[in-house]
């Protein structure tokens, strides 16, 4: 017997009727790209097959026109049929006979065609099972893959993120100790300046006091010394100081000026002896071209 699965998946479309209706060749819909040929229906819708005789008459009649022998029953079967809506739901019950159905499966039962169907079924849920399994698994490999690959660079995104934020509270934390290290640096060596500075005034104005103390004394010494006043004894000092620069000075001028001297007579003196050389030359010419003429004279002789 036929498994209600099959008679389910024969029988669900509602618009197969409609279809059957509006095919204008008997073969067209037993083409190779038609549903029921892709479909696992085997003998029933295979082309050339002589038991498709049945189906093939029963299309004809339903496409027979409308003034051949019982139209109106036949149109008034299929108001009928067409008058509900159609159920995909709902399963077909045994109440009634369907010579149809009955005819479908003794045809089917002949051919051994349900126990074929079952198993292809069956082969082809398992195949589609495997296949959906299969890439079930390689999408939820993928997923994981791709979560680990998200994770990793969320983590990566973070450990970057944190790094740069170190990096900043590091920058931010060494040019604050720096400010502040600067900061005291500067007020200790301001402190430390101002210390200095306050020891230094102290030492300054005690050597100012001693300094005082030693002048006044060296004054007083002095004045019992020389028995004049310690002003006194400065322009004096002063004086001879002023003097003793004058006499070098009037030295100075007197050496310079015996220098010139000297040089001036020397100059002279050369002067003179050069225009005494000249004069004794100018004399002595005559002498020397007589000499001359002689000594050319003897030359001459010796050759001959």
């Amino acid at each position: 017997m036929l498994s209600g699965r099959f008679v389910d998946d024969m029988l669900r479309d509602g618009h197969a009727w409609r279809r059957a209706l509006k095919q204008c060749d008997t073969q067209e819909c037993l083409a190779p790209s038609s549903r029921a040929a892709k479909s696992n229906m085997g003998p029933v819708f295979r082309r050339g097959c002589t038991d498709n005789v049945c189906s093939l008459r029963f299309v004809s009649t339903l496409r027979a026109p409308a003034d051949t022998l019982n139209s109106q029953e036949k149109e008034r079967t299929l108001r009928q049929r067409m008058r509900g809506r159609w159920n995909p739901s709902t399963k077909p019950i045994n109440s009634q006979r369907d010579i149809l159905l009955e005819l479908l499966q003794r045809q089917l039962e002949l051919h051994g065609f349900a126990t074929e169907y079952k198993e292809s079924r069956d082969t082809l849920l398992k195949e589609q099972r495997g296949v959906e399994s299969f890439y079930r698994q390689q999408r939820e490999k993928r997923k994981i893959l791709e979560r680990a690959a998200r994770h990793v660079a969320q983590q990566q995104a973070v450990f970057m993120e944190e790094s740069q934020m170190r990096q900043k509270l590091r920058d931010v934390e060494r040019r604050k100790r720096t400010s502040i290290a600067a900061s005291m640096f500067h007020g200790a060596f301001i402190i430390a300046t101002n210390v200095e500075f306050a020891e230094r005034k102290a030492i300054f104005e005690e050597f100012n006091e001693q300094y005082a103390i030693i002048v006044n004394e060296a004054h007083h010494a002095l004045q019992s010394i020389t028995g004049l006043p310690y002003s006194l004894y400065k322009s004096l000092v002063s004086l001879q100081r002023r003097e003793g620069k004058a006499r070098a000075q009037i030295v100075l001028s007197h050496i310079k000026h015996c220098e010139s001297l000297k040089m001036y007579m020397n100059i002279t003196i050369n002067n003179c002896l050069k225009a005494e050389i000249a004069q004794v030359i100018a004399r002595e010419k005559p002498f020397l071209e007589v000499l001359q003429m002689k000594n050319r004279k003897q030359k001459h002789k010796i050759i001959q």
